[in-house]
């Protein structure tokens, strides 16, 4: 039996309330932590992964839609970065846990989707270096994930104004 922690989940209030629930602990066997995709210490060390330590966790994917008559993504922001070399960090989930899949210079701006469930974190959609439009300009009826021709991620709240 380990302590297992699991990964952050997404739920739903009602049609128009989404929101990222926290992974919660848990103690049960390493072949169910592996199996839920938590993280446990022991047996690999203290927050090894259930299935090997070369494992990342599993990213939480930006959710746009739901409402026939409101716009998927209705904020929008820039970044403002003071540190980290003028560049914003976007991860896979809402969390440094997360992997790091690109960054963001000061100014650049993203329309904001997602929020995590303790308001650190944002979930974005923001357009490449080509310019192509994002498909956010007109309401999406079915919410689901993000599958548009943009790229999408979590960022730390603090450097989105």
């Amino acid at each position: 039996m380990v302590e297992c922690r699991l990964p952050p989940q997404i739920r739903h209030l009602g049609e128009n309330v989404t929101f990222l629930a926290a992974g919660q602990q848990v103690r049960t066997s390493i072949a169910d932590c592996k199996i839920r995709g938590g993280r446990y210490s022991g047996g690999h060390g203290p927050g090894a992964y259930a299935h090997e330590e070369s494992v990342t966790v599993p990213g939480v994917p930006i959710t746009v839609g739901g409402d026939p008559k409101a716009l998927p993504c209705p904020q929008s922001g820039a970044v403002r970065v003071v540190e980290t070399k003028g560049a914003l960090t976007v991860h896979t989930g809402p969390g440094t846990e997360y992997a790091s899949v690109d960054r963001l210079g000061n100014g650049k701006i993203v329309a904001v989707c997602n929020r995590s469930h303790d308001g650190r974190w944002l979930g974005v959609v923001y357009s490449d270096r080509t310019g192509v439009p994002c498909g956010l300009d007109k309401p999406i009826p079915e919410e689901g994930p993000y599958d548009g021709a943009c790229l999408s991620g979590w960022v730390s709240n603090s450097f989105v104004k």
